[in-house]
């Protein structure tokens, strides 16, 4: 007969038994729970984080195309001041030997030219202010990409701040732009007040200058927009937590298209200061043909003049080619028809306007040539039409940069 201890001892342990069975049971159950609710609720957050990051990535998309139309816009227009330039310069050289006096058309024109200046120094201040704020957005996603921590948002980051420091530059370039423009307004309506040679050279010397301005400002946006390509790739790799994505994105979206609405009304400024300038071109012939100091001034300062207008156009035409060139490759890897037949006609015009401004270039380049060897009819005439193809490449770039908005709105 088992010992009464021995039998209560047996009992004891085959319940703990079971309740550690129990115990297991409902632990496994729990755990089963956890991982069903898990297993159901992951792809449905990281979805919707996957959607605001998206959108992130097509802003940083949005703000590469930005920079590219603001960097063809400022080529543009330093193409158009450099030609203005040598229309004044020339008007004042020929002033001061044969005292031949501007027409009241031209001294309209020169009026105009005024307006128009003081309107691009107004546009030039807003596109400063919305790289600044394209900046901040920037800077934001970089710094929330270095909290992140993983080796490919810490790439992200550093790709954006490169970015950042392109568009310090640019900024600080914009603001000499700016400066520049008022000076050029307050010279060309002093001009129309009082067309002396002595106030068409002070003139040509502030349009010649913020001919060059322009085209370092040109660069650093164009150094920003291929930064930004780089860092667009990298970042689609990269998720942040949607709220601070939304966040950023709803900011960048803002400054992105302030930025392309301020460089398409600085665009709007170019074929009037080349028109404008085309009518006082027509004056400088009629006095160089008359003087008996033609050959004089032609070999000197109108040779010179017309190859440093040559340069300013053939920088144009490079930069706004590349700028073609790029968004024919953006419009090959969207996923978007509507974007990347926005950018294909985008680009088409901006070839074309860089075929017009190339032509310009060789057309000043033989001017100097002519103007060099005292042919001065001859030189004049390349002159007259290097205007026209000036104004040609302005107004094809202006249809391209319509197209360009369509992309940065969507």
């Amino acid at each position: 007969m088992r010992d009464p201890q021995a039998r209560l001892f047996e009992e004891k342990m085959q319940s703990l038994t079971k309740n550690k069975r129990k115990t297991f049971v409902a632990a496994t159950l729990v755990a089963s729970i956890a991982l069903f609710f898990a297993a159901t609720s992951v792809p449905s957050a990281r979805a919707w984080s996957t959607v605001a990051n998206t959108n992130l990535v097509s802003n940083i998309h949005s703000s590469e195309v930005t920079n590219l139309h603001t960097h063809a816009v400022l080529h543009a227009h330093a193409a158009g001041a450099a030609q203005a330039a040598t229309v004044l310069q020339s008007a004042s050289v020929i002033q001061s030997w044969s005292g031949a006096a501007l027409s009241a058309q031209s001294l309209t024109a020169i009026q105009t030219a005024s307006m128009v200046a003081s309107q691009s120094a107004v546009a030039i201040q807003s596109i400063q202010t919305a790289t600044l704020a394209s900046q901040q957005s920037i800077s934001s996603l970089s710094m929330v990409n270095m909290q992140t921590g993983s080796f490919t948002a810490f790439q992200a980051a550093s790709t954006l701040q490169s970015v950042t420091m392109f568009q310090s530059q640019a900024v600080w370039s914009l603001q000499t732009v700016q400066s520049l423009s008022t000076q050029t307004a307050v010279a060309l309506q002093a001009v129309s007040s009082f067309p002396s040679a002595t106030n068409l050279a002070i003139a040509a010397f502030y349009v010649s200058q913020l001919s060059t301005a322009l085209e370092t400002s040109a660069s650093f946006f164009f150094q920003a927009a291929t930064t930004l390509q780089t860092a667009e790739t990298i970042q689609s790799t990269v998720i942040i937590d949607d709220f601070t994505a939304t966040q950023i994105s709803t900011s960048f979206s803002a400054a992105i298209i302030a930025q392309s609405q301020a460089a398409t009304a600085v665009l709007l400024v170019v074929p009037v200061i080349v028109q404008a300038h085309a009518v006082v071109l027509a004056d400088v012939i009629t006095a160089t043909q008359a003087c008996w100091c033609a050959p004089f001034i032609a070999t000197t300062v109108l040779a010179q003049t017309s190859a440093q207008a040559s340069i300013a156009f053939q920088t144009a035409a490079t930069f706004v080619s590349n700028a073609a060139v790029i968004m024919q490759s953006e419009a090959a890897i969207t996923t978007s028809s509507t974007v990347a037949t926005s950018l294909i006609t985008a680009a088409t015009f901006a070839s074309q306007a860089s075929l017009s401004f190339q032509s310009a270039a060789v057309l000043m380049s033989q001017s100097a040539v002519a103007f060099q060897s005292g042919a001065i009819v001859t030189g004049v005439g390349f002159a007259s039409t290097a205007a026209t193809n000036i104004f040609a490449g302005a107004s094809l770039l202006a249809s391209g940069c319509g197209a360009l908005g369509t992309v940065v709105i969507l």
